[in-house]
Formats: structure tokens, sequence, C-alpha cells
């Protein structure tokens, strides 16, 4: 779904006439406009048009638009059929939310971290108290086969977040295995065991215990930039860069283990799970509570939500997020205004200097986008 469109939507192209307006066509509300280039955040989509399409397009004014170019506009989701954006995606969003073939579940072993990154928002709660941690895992396992008795899935996929997970590293062990056991005996696909890390506990020891236990996982390692970059805001609790130490450590990983390395960004819709909530709350109620949609997706309560164009990837924010600064919903409106500028300017120009790699499938992986 996610795109760069080839070529340039100039509409300098010989053409006759326009393009046929039988249906209702409109402007999606979820367009960015940057410069002569338009993104649309839900098909995530990149096309660079000239001035006069730029102002057709922000004064929602088609009817002249040449036939070829409206072919790609209409491709790219930056024009749409005169349908209610909102409401389809909402139709997915709850589509996605009956389909239980495959249960996605996120799992905080803690909000610890060796790390003090300067915009880290998990140190305002690192000294909540667990319980201990024995009878969390327990009931947690309980919880996982109490839900595929239920849903009865074909695959089920696990992440482990932070905090820093492997500070709870014989935890994570412990639960991956067993986690394997229980796929097993109720005949369900383990699709994915990962754990987001800041890279610095991923050694010898951990890599070499996963092989021997017969683990099959994923390591989501993070570099913010360059070296001089990443170690401006991403230094360990002595104050010390962290960006070497995280490169020996992945090299390390892979040479012991896959061989498999990929760059990439997970995109929204890929990592969206439908709330199932606590594992201490009766599964019969939270099924119901899903079957029901007594449970909305949160954003559907707010109208400013709703308006927004960047909902279709932020979906009213974060759940934990909003938990942690103790508020109803978490807006993100203005993190995103600040970031796409950035993230388009940063697209077009890898696309201008690396034209090679964005043909191939390399910047999939780098930005969750590719070349049609």
């Amino acid at each position: 779904m996610s795109k760069v469109l080839r070529g340039v939507a100039e509409g300098d192209a010989p053409h006759k006439g326009v393009f046929p307006m039988e249906k209702s066509y409109k402007v999606s509300k979820y367009n960015l406009y940057r410069n002569n280039y338009v993104y649309n955040l839900r098909q995530r989509s990149l096309l660079r048009v000239n001035d006069s399409i730029l102002k057709a397009l922000q004064n929602n004014e088609l009817e002249n638009i040449p036939p070829q170019v409206m072919r790609l506009l209409l491709t790219a989701g930056i024009v749409v059929e005169g349908i209610d954006e909102v409401k389809l995606l909402e139709f997915w969003l709850s589509f996605k939310s009956f389909n239980t073939n495959s249960l996605s579940v996120a799992y905080i072993p803690n909000y610890h971290c060796n790390f003090r990154c300067t915009y880290c928002y998990a140190q305002s709660v690192r000294d909540i108290k667990r319980r201990e941690r024995e009878n969390v895992n327990a009931d947690f396992l309980k919880w996982i086969e109490n839900l595929f008795a239920l849903a009865e899935p074909r695959s089920f996929e696990i992440t482990f977040h932070g905090g820093e997970p492997l500070l709870s590293k014989q935890e994570i062990l412990f639960l991956c295995k067993s986690i394997t056991e229980l796929c097993q005996k109720h005949n369900v696909r383990l699709k994915d065991i990962s754990f987001v890390t800041n890279g610095s506990l991923l050694d010898k020891g951990f890599v070499e215990e996963v092989l021997r236990l017969g683990i099959t996982c994923r390591a989501l390692v993070t570099l913010d930039g360059t070296e001089n970059i990443h170690n401006r805001c991403r230094f360990d609790i002595e104050g010390k860069g962290t960006f070497s130490l995280i490169v020996d450590n992945v090299i390390l990983a892979l040479n012991l283990g896959s061989k498999k390395f990929e760059m990439g960004q997970v995109e929204s819709a890929k990592v969206l799970m439908w709330a199932y909530g606590s594992i201490y709350e009766p599964l019969e109620l939270l099924m119901q509570r899903s079957a029901d949609f007594v449970l909305p997706y949160h954003w559907e309560k707010y109208p400013l939500c709703k308006e927004c164009v960047y909902l279709p990837v932020c979906l009213g924010g974060c759940f934990e997020q909003a938990f942690i600064r103790k508020k109803k919903f978490d807006c993100r409106k203005q993190y995103f205004e600040n970031l796409f500028p950035h993230l388009i300017d940063l697209t077009v120009r890898l696309y201008g200097e690396h034209p090679k790699l964005i043909q191939g499938q390399k910047l999939e992986h780098i930005f969750g986008i590719k070349q049609i």
C-alpha cells in the first residue's frame, strides 16, 4: 500500500480533453503539501506535481486536471472518489479487529533502562512497582493459553518492549521458550518473536543462549543517525556515547546467528493491534467487548481527532503514553507537524541522490515506501 510513484505529474504531456468526471471526486483530506510534493498519509504515497496541479489540489478544483495526471492522483490516493474517508478508515480498522487469524501481543517486562536518552518518556515511570515477576509471568502465559482457546488464531506474534527489555534477559528467554511450547501445543504458527532493544545488551552470552534454546527471534535495534548525532542524544548512565557498542553488538549477533539484516521502519498499519485489554480481565468480557465495539478506538470520541490530517498514522495517539502522562488521550499533532516535512525532504533528497537504491527495494526497508 505504500509507494513512491515513478515519474512526475507535470501535466504537460499531450492529452485529449480532461478526465471523465461521471463520478464524484475530491482531494483527500489526508494530504500533506511540501513545496511541489504531495504526500498522502493514508496510502503513504509521494508525488511531485507542477504549480498548476498543486494549486488545483489545494483549492479542490479538479475539473481541468489532465486525464493521465488524474489517474496518477487516484492511484496515489491523493484524489479519491466522493467517499467518507473517516468511515473508510473505520471500516478497515473494524476488519482488522474482527480478524482473529493472527494475534499480536506487546509485553513490557520492565521500564528500567541502562541508557539516558534525552527524549525518553519512560524515565517518568521507571519506579512503578510491579507485582512479583514469577506471578506475572505465570498469569501472562495462562492468559495467552486462554486466548488461544477462545480466539483460535492461526498465527501468533509477540514483541517485548521496555524500558530496555534485555535487562530482563532470563525472563524473556523463559517466556520465549514457554510461548514456543504453547504454540506447538495449540497448533498455532509462531509468526514472530521480537524485542525492541537499544542493542547494548545484545551480547555474545545472550545470543548463544537464544541459539541453545532453539528460539527464533528478531532484535529491533535503532540508531539515531550518524555516530556524532547518535551520541549527542543516546548515551549510557555514565554519559558515554553508545553508537560503537550498538554497532559492534549487531555485527556480533549477525555473525553468531542469522545473516539476515534489514534496515527499516515498521509502518503503523502493520503494527496496529486490537486492544484485548489487561491479562487480569476476564477473556470472555474482552472478546465480547471487541465483538460488540463496546471498546471503540478512542479517537472516535474526539471530533478533533476525526478531522485531523494525521489520523491515519496516529489513530488518537498511544494508550501507553496517555497512561504515563495521566491524560485521556495522547495527541501527537505537534510532533507530526514537525516530523513529516523533514521526512518528505529526506525522502526527496535520497530519491535524487540514490535513484538506483530507490528503483530496487532498498527504500522500502528504509522508509516503508517503494517505487512502482
